[in-house]
């Protein structure tokens, strides 16, 4: 699985004053939001989406939610989780080779 996910959502809990306020912004549950973070499964394409968006909008970001302008993107999705996945199976590939 990538780091990607977990290293952005930490970004975008930190550009919001902790993962609470991450959590809200999101809108999904506390608990969920921890196990993305820590890296025990990859959160939902959208909610990526959302999280590099408070990310690039930096900490002086508005505090209310806006619309993503990658919505439209759903497309894109499909493949999500098994792209994530796939390259960390080839990386412990090769550390056993």
């Amino acid at each position: 699985m990538s780091d990607a996910p977990t290293r952005t959502l930490a970004l975008a809990a930190q550009t919001l004053g902790g993962a609470q306020a991450l959590a809200e912004r999101l809108d999904v549950e506390h608990a969920t939001l921890e196990c993305w973070m820590a890296g025990e499964d990859v959160p939902p394409y959208d909610v990526f989406l959302k999280a590099l968006d408070i990310v690039a909008a930096g900490p002086g970001m508005d505090p209310a939610p806006r619309a993503s302008a990658r919505g439209a993107q759903s497309g894109a999705a499909e493949g999500w989780r098994a792209g994530l996945q796939q390259p960390r199976a080839r990386q412990k590939n090769k550390a056993k080779g």
